[in-house]
């Protein structure tokens, strides 16, 4: 993402996936991440900080130990949008996608330089967010 931003020529919608990250990503136990899951999650995050987003440090019984937090939809799409706005100007607040249950699959936000696309795609959430 931060090449595409550094073009300050281009808008994008980012469709972050929230279950499948809880799902398939975020173990109890980060030792049984695969190293595979953490270069995708290196890829989609841009670099480790990751780890220190989703673990804590905590100590146990057993001595020191690295422990997932519990995580809701929206905090991953904020945590998300955070690292946009390092390198987009504009950025909309993630907005969650539930299916029928209303369990969380994924946060859509907007980025870009502009901030007319920043008014429209805001428009376009909330008017989602009423309708919901």
């Amino acid at each position: 993402m931060t090449e595409l931003a550094k073009l300050k020529t281009v808008e994008a919608f980012i469709n972050v996936p929230v279950m499948g990250i809880n799902r398939s990503v975020l173990k109890k136990n980060p030792k049984a991440i695969s190293e595979q899951d953490k270069e995708r999650m290196r890829c989609f995050w841009g670099d480790d900080d990751w780890i220190r987003m989703f673990y804590k440090d905590e100590t146990t019984l057993f001595g020191p130990e690295r422990v997932k937090l519990p995580l809701r939809g929206l905090e991953l799409g904020n945590h998300y949008r955070k690292r946009l706005t390092t390198v987009f100007p504009y950025c909309t607040e993630p907005v969650l996608m539930t299916n029928s249950k209303g369990a969380p699959l994924y946060c859509i936000l907007f980025a870009g330089h502009n901030a007319t696309g920043i008014k429209i795609a805001g428009d376009i959430f909330r008017k989602y967010a009423k309708e919901k």
